[in-house]
């Protein structure tokens, strides 16, 4: 049983919200950064990539106090669910994705919460310490839902009443937030979860890091978290591929990384000039099969690249079904582990991560890396699938987009642990949704 419920929400108040919401934590670099805090000083980024020494949460936590001391946050009186729309761009057209701010309650073992993907263990113990210190989901994370009538949708479109919000970001794509709080509506969407299970999407690392903390604290409000619940099948909703940018080959050079990758077939390929053009080549030849890579190294004349694909004598399958059949894990069982030495144990002393096509080639260009390989983007179907069927992908397998705005909403961590819908059933057949005691 899943279950969620409605919250009192953190909000800005008065603030623009182009200026005072970002992407989320882990997408932004330190110049984006920089540039979000000069355009407004209140931006969300203060509190979700703190910066200073050692002290650096504790005034993480004491910034977000004076905020909501001085007004620059106000809590909703009343709990509620909150329908959120992103209209964006993604392959040529204008998409718009749906979903909804909850609360839901935690689940240790992943029997009704899926995850999808392995998480970096430096990465958990950073937003641990911001929890510890805050009390606070700051950025929600993103859970996928199937609901093949499409009933979820359905009750919170002809519910969302009051609009607070309606905005574009930085990249053109316009973002609307809509409150629901009317009972009935509210008691009728909880219900509907009582027999679904969920995926996270994007948020393995919150999501751990909630589960660290309520074992720490063993609180019934450290049992939940903010999260925006999206349905699998919702049009806006896609996935990009991660690029790989390793640290070091064994070989030494990339054009020896390549020739001892025996079980691939290598095909030169020519690159235009100038990084972005030369992206687009490489992300042309990759295409959408599983089984080719495209891969650039640099030597004295410059940028070398090749496609690569997997013979079709290896065999893939190992017994973990959709798993073994994807293209992240072809890249690394079959090329990454296989013939060029990494270990899947201590995946960060091997590799970093990219989304930008153009900049893991400018950081080859650079010789910041000895070699990148490009990918093909795995369908949200067999994300799905994997999880379903209790396997996990490779670290940073997937970006989901469009990326949840941060700052449009908070949740302190203090509200009754949700119930579900059996919570409310007070007699067979019958139940009385009971909003959260206030007081």
């Amino acid at each position: 049983m899943v279950r969620i419920a409605p919250f009192r929400a953190v909000r800005y108040a008065d603030a623009d919200p182009a200026k005072v919401t970002s992407p989320p934590h882990d997408v932004i670099n330190e110049e984006e950064r920089e540039r979000f805090v000069a355009q407004d000083p209140h931006n969300v980024c203060v509190l979700t990539l703190p910066r200073g020494g050692e002290d650096r949460y504790r005034q993480c936590a004491e910034t977000l106090r004076q905020w909501l001391a001085d007004g620059t946050l106000v809590r909703d009186d009343q709990p509620a669910f909150y329908l959120y729309e992103v209209h964006h761009d993604h392959g040529g057209e204008r998409r718009v994705m749906r979903g909804f701010f909850a609360r839901i309650a935690v689940d240790a073992d992943y029997d009704t919460i899926k995850r999808h993907e392995h998480t970096l263990p430096k990465k958990r113990s950073d937003r641990l310490e911001i929890l510890r210190t805050t009390n606070t989901n700051l950025e929600s994370i993103w859970m996928l839902y199937r609901d093949e009538r499409g009933w979820v949708e359905e009750i919170l479109r002809s519910n969302a009443m009051e609009e607070l919000m309606r905005f574009s970001d930085e990249e053109g794509a316009q973002h609307v937030l809509w409150r629901i709080d009317r009972p009935e509506a509210v008691q009728e969407v909880v219900a509907q979860f009582d027999e679904r299970t969920v995926v996270i999407a994007d948020g393995h690392h919150r999501y751990a890091t909630q589960l660290k903390h309520w074992q720490e604290t063993g609180r019934d409000e450290d049992g939940s978290l903010l999260v925006c619940l999206v349905r699998d099948t919702d049009p806006g909703l896609a996935i990009k591929p991660t690029d790989r940018l390793l640290i070091d080959v064994p070989q030494g050079t990339a054009a020896a990384a390549v020739e001892a990758a025996t079980n691939w077939d290598a095909e030169p390929l020519p690159l235009p000039e100038g990084d972005e053009a030369a992206a687009r080549a490489l992300r042309d030849a990759v295409g959408d099969d599983p089984r080719t890579v495209t891969a650039v190294g640099r030597d004295e004349d410059g940028l070398r690249a090749w496609r690569l694909t997997l013979k079709d004598a290896v065999e893939l399958d190992q017994g973990r079904g959709t798993l073994d059949r994807l293209a992240v894990t072809i890249l690394h069982d079959h090329l990454l582990q296989a013939h060029w030495g990494l270990v899947p144990e201590h995946v960060e002393d091997h590799l970093r991560y990219t989304r930008s096509d153009a900049e893991a080639v400018e950081r080859v260009r650079t010789g910041a890396f000895p070699l990148a390989v490009l990918l093909s983007p795995e369908p949200v179907e067999a994300v799905l699938d994997v999880a379903s069927e209790g396997h996990l992908m490779p670290q940073k397998a997937t970006y989901f987009v469009p990326k949840l705005r941060s700052g449009l909403l908070m949740s302190p961590c203090d509200e009754p642990l949700p119930t579900g819908w059996s919570g409310q059933v007070t007699e067979p057949g019958k139940a009385e949704f009971r909003m959260p005691d206030l007081s």
